[in-house]
Protein backbone atom coordinates (compact mmCIF):
# COMPACT_ATOMS: atom_id res chain seq x y z
CA UNK A 1 0.00 0.00 0.00
CA UNK A 2 0.92 3.63 -0.68
CA UNK A 3 0.48 6.53 1.70
CA UNK A 4 0.58 10.49 0.88
CA UNK A 5 3.31 12.04 2.35
CA UNK A 6 2.14 15.48 2.37
CA UNK A 7 -0.75 17.06 0.84
CA UNK A 8 -0.76 18.64 -2.94
CA UNK A 9 2.02 21.40 -2.60
CA UNK A 10 0.71 23.02 -5.19
CA UNK A 11 -2.82 23.80 -6.38
CA UNK A 12 -1.64 24.36 -10.19
CA UNK A 13 -2.10 22.08 -13.09
CA UNK A 14 1.43 20.36 -13.85
CA UNK A 15 2.54 18.35 -17.30
CA UNK A 16 6.00 17.48 -16.44
CA UNK A 17 8.45 16.90 -13.51
CA UNK A 18 12.12 17.02 -13.69
CA UNK A 19 14.24 16.46 -10.77
CA UNK A 20 17.50 17.25 -10.08
CA UNK A 21 19.00 16.20 -6.58
CA UNK A 22 16.87 17.83 -4.27
CA UNK A 23 15.54 20.47 -6.34
CA UNK A 24 12.76 19.71 -8.60
CA UNK A 25 11.42 21.43 -11.55
CA UNK A 26 7.73 21.59 -12.04
CA UNK A 27 6.11 22.75 -15.45
CA UNK A 28 2.69 23.89 -16.10
CA UNK A 29 1.20 27.60 -16.95
CA UNK A 30 4.60 28.34 -14.91
CA UNK A 31 7.83 27.08 -14.31
CA UNK A 32 8.67 26.59 -10.84
CA UNK A 33 11.54 25.47 -8.47
CA UNK A 34 10.67 23.59 -5.52
CA UNK A 35 13.14 21.92 -2.48
CA UNK A 36 12.62 18.89 -2.05
CA UNK A 37 15.18 17.88 0.17
CA UNK A 38 12.25 17.44 2.95
CA UNK A 39 9.75 15.68 0.90
CA UNK A 40 6.88 16.35 3.12
CA UNK A 41 7.29 19.57 3.74
CA UNK A 42 8.73 20.94 -0.20
CA UNK A 43 9.35 24.79 -0.30
CA UNK A 44 8.65 26.69 -3.35
CA UNK A 45 11.93 28.54 -3.99
CA UNK A 46 10.94 30.46 -7.50
CA UNK A 47 8.58 30.73 -10.29
CA UNK A 48 8.64 31.93 -14.30
CA UNK A 49 5.46 32.55 -15.70
CA UNK A 50 4.91 31.35 -19.18
CA UNK A 51 2.64 32.93 -22.11
CA UNK A 52 1.12 29.74 -22.86
CA UNK A 53 1.26 26.54 -20.78
CA UNK A 54 3.95 24.12 -21.02
CA UNK A 55 4.32 20.26 -22.45
CA UNK A 56 7.30 18.89 -21.37
CA UNK A 57 10.88 20.15 -20.15
CA UNK A 58 14.55 18.68 -20.75
CA UNK A 59 17.73 19.36 -19.75
CA UNK A 60 20.34 21.99 -22.56
CA UNK A 61 23.63 22.48 -22.43
CA UNK A 62 24.85 25.67 -20.14
CA UNK A 63 21.89 25.31 -17.08
CA UNK A 64 19.82 25.67 -19.74
CA UNK A 65 16.41 23.75 -19.67
CA UNK A 66 13.94 23.58 -23.12
CA UNK A 67 10.09 23.98 -22.25
CA UNK A 68 8.38 22.41 -24.99
CA UNK A 69 4.76 24.51 -25.21
CA UNK A 70 1.23 24.67 -26.82
CA UNK A 71 2.78 27.38 -28.99
CA UNK A 72 6.50 26.63 -29.48
CA UNK A 73 9.49 26.46 -27.18
CA UNK A 74 11.15 28.60 -24.28
CA UNK A 75 14.62 28.07 -23.37
CA UNK A 76 15.02 28.92 -19.69
CA UNK A 77 18.16 29.51 -17.63
CA UNK A 78 18.91 28.38 -13.77
CA UNK A 79 21.20 29.81 -11.64
CA UNK A 80 21.21 28.35 -8.42
CA UNK A 81 17.19 29.02 -6.88
CA UNK A 82 16.35 31.57 -9.69
CA UNK A 83 14.68 30.99 -13.23
CA UNK A 84 14.81 33.76 -15.87
CA UNK A 85 13.57 33.41 -19.32
CA UNK A 86 16.15 33.42 -22.47
CA UNK A 87 14.86 32.74 -25.29
CA UNK A 88 12.03 31.57 -26.94
CA UNK A 89 10.88 30.72 -30.55
CA UNK A 90 6.89 30.04 -31.54
CA UNK A 91 6.00 27.20 -34.10
CA UNK A 92 2.78 26.61 -35.60
CA UNK A 93 1.95 23.49 -33.68
CA UNK A 94 2.99 22.23 -30.12
CA UNK A 95 5.91 20.95 -29.54
CA UNK A 96 5.32 17.69 -27.50
CA UNK A 97 9.15 17.77 -26.59
CA UNK A 98 12.86 19.07 -27.60
CA UNK A 99 16.32 17.93 -27.49
CA UNK A 100 19.72 19.82 -27.57
CA UNK A 101 23.04 18.33 -29.31
CA UNK A 102 25.34 20.68 -29.99
CA UNK A 103 24.05 24.28 -31.00
CA UNK A 104 21.45 21.68 -32.54
CA UNK A 105 17.56 21.21 -31.22
CA UNK A 106 15.49 18.66 -32.32
CA UNK A 107 11.43 19.23 -31.81
CA UNK A 108 8.73 16.83 -31.84
CA UNK A 109 5.68 18.72 -33.20
CA UNK A 110 2.24 17.82 -32.16
CA UNK A 111 0.95 17.67 -35.32
CA UNK A 112 4.07 17.83 -37.89
CA UNK A 113 7.80 15.96 -38.34
CA UNK A 114 10.86 16.52 -36.44
CA UNK A 115 11.86 20.27 -36.51
CA UNK A 116 15.36 20.85 -36.18
CA UNK A 117 16.52 24.58 -35.19
CA UNK A 118 19.49 26.74 -34.45
CA UNK A 119 20.11 27.06 -30.40
CA UNK A 120 23.56 28.38 -30.82
CA UNK A 121 22.30 31.32 -29.74
CA UNK A 122 19.95 30.69 -27.00
CA UNK A 123 18.34 34.10 -26.78
CA UNK A 124 17.75 34.26 -30.48
CA UNK A 125 16.64 30.45 -31.60
CA UNK A 126 15.74 30.28 -35.24
CA UNK A 127 13.77 27.32 -36.90
CA UNK A 128 16.07 25.39 -39.75
CA UNK A 129 13.86 22.66 -41.64
CA UNK A 130 11.50 20.24 -40.63
CA UNK A 131 12.42 16.40 -41.23
CA UNK A 132 10.22 13.48 -41.78
CA UNK A 133 11.45 9.62 -41.94
CA UNK A 134 10.82 6.40 -43.70
CA UNK A 135 8.91 5.58 -40.84
CA UNK A 136 6.07 8.21 -41.22
CA UNK A 137 5.72 12.08 -41.21
CA UNK A 138 4.57 12.74 -37.20
CA UNK A 139 6.52 12.34 -34.25
CA UNK A 140 5.33 11.79 -31.03
CA UNK A 141 8.32 11.32 -28.99
CA UNK A 142 12.71 11.81 -28.99
CA UNK A 143 15.34 10.65 -26.67
CA UNK A 144 18.94 11.04 -26.96
CA UNK A 145 20.94 7.91 -26.71
CA UNK A 146 24.54 9.60 -27.04
CA UNK A 147 26.11 13.00 -28.34
CA UNK A 148 25.43 11.79 -32.17
CA UNK A 149 22.44 9.61 -32.09
CA UNK A 150 18.60 10.38 -31.31
CA UNK A 151 15.79 7.65 -31.25
CA UNK A 152 12.32 8.83 -32.46
CA UNK A 153 9.07 7.45 -32.78
CA UNK A 154 7.35 8.14 -35.78
CA UNK A 155 3.72 6.75 -36.67
CA UNK A 156 5.11 3.64 -37.93
CA UNK A 157 7.70 2.95 -35.78
CA UNK A 158 11.17 4.41 -33.97
CA UNK A 159 13.91 5.25 -35.58
CA UNK A 160 17.77 6.29 -35.32
CA UNK A 161 19.26 9.19 -36.62
CA UNK A 162 22.81 10.14 -37.00
CA UNK A 163 22.96 14.15 -35.95
CA UNK A 164 26.74 13.73 -35.57
CA UNK A 165 27.09 15.93 -38.00
CA UNK A 166 25.61 19.18 -37.08
CA UNK A 167 25.70 20.96 -39.96
CA UNK A 168 23.80 18.15 -42.25
CA UNK A 169 20.44 17.34 -42.77
CA UNK A 170 20.05 14.49 -40.17
CA UNK A 171 20.94 10.71 -41.69
CA UNK A 172 18.60 7.82 -41.02
CA UNK A 173 20.76 4.72 -39.29
CA UNK A 174 18.16 2.16 -38.54
CA UNK A 175 14.65 1.47 -38.19
CA UNK A 176 12.13 -0.54 -35.92
CA UNK A 177 9.27 -1.32 -37.64
CA UNK A 178 6.25 -1.33 -35.39
CA UNK A 179 3.30 -0.59 -37.23
CA UNK A 180 2.41 1.62 -34.14
CA UNK A 181 3.41 5.12 -32.85
CA UNK A 182 5.28 4.77 -29.66
CA UNK A 183 3.80 7.66 -27.53
CA UNK A 184 6.30 7.46 -25.06
CA UNK A 185 9.68 6.24 -24.54
CA UNK A 186 11.10 5.52 -21.39
CA UNK A 187 15.21 4.39 -21.10
CA UNK A 188 16.13 2.07 -18.60
CA UNK A 189 19.12 3.52 -16.39
CA UNK A 190 21.93 1.55 -18.06
CA UNK A 191 20.70 2.92 -21.04
CA UNK A 192 20.36 -0.75 -22.68
CA UNK A 193 16.37 -0.94 -23.14
CA UNK A 194 13.81 1.45 -24.08
CA UNK A 195 10.16 0.75 -22.95
CA UNK A 196 7.77 2.01 -25.78
CA UNK A 197 4.13 3.08 -24.93
CA UNK A 198 1.51 2.35 -28.22
CA UNK A 199 -1.21 3.87 -26.74
CA UNK A 200 -4.34 1.34 -26.88
CA UNK A 201 -2.10 -1.35 -29.03
CA UNK A 202 0.12 -2.32 -26.32
CA UNK A 203 4.22 -1.95 -25.56
CA UNK A 204 7.18 -3.04 -26.88
CA UNK A 205 10.59 -3.47 -25.31
CA UNK A 206 14.17 -2.68 -27.20
CA UNK A 207 17.14 -3.83 -27.20
CA UNK A 208 19.87 -0.94 -27.09
CA UNK A 209 23.09 -2.99 -26.78
CA UNK A 210 24.05 -1.30 -29.87
CA UNK A 211 22.23 2.46 -29.81
CA UNK A 212 22.92 2.62 -33.25
CA UNK A 213 21.15 -0.38 -34.19
CA UNK A 214 18.36 -1.04 -32.06
CA UNK A 215 16.74 -4.46 -32.06
CA UNK A 216 12.62 -5.63 -31.16
CA UNK A 217 13.24 -7.19 -27.75
CA UNK A 218 9.32 -8.01 -27.30
CA UNK A 219 6.00 -6.56 -28.02
CA UNK A 220 2.44 -7.02 -26.15
CA UNK A 221 -0.26 -5.69 -27.41
CA UNK A 222 -3.42 -4.96 -24.33
CA UNK A 223 -6.66 -6.31 -24.44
Amino acid sequence: PTHELSPPFTGETVHALYRQGDRLLALGDALSLWDVSQPAYPALFATLPLDFAGRHIDPAPGGNWLLSTETGLVIAHRDGDTLTEIGSLLTLDPVDRAVQIGGRGYLAMHSGGLLIADLSDPAHPVSLFSFASESGRYVRDLYQLDDGHLLVSWEGGVAVLDVSAPSAVPRLAGIVPLGAQATSIHIAPDGKRAALGLGDQGAALLDLSDPRQPTLAGQVETP
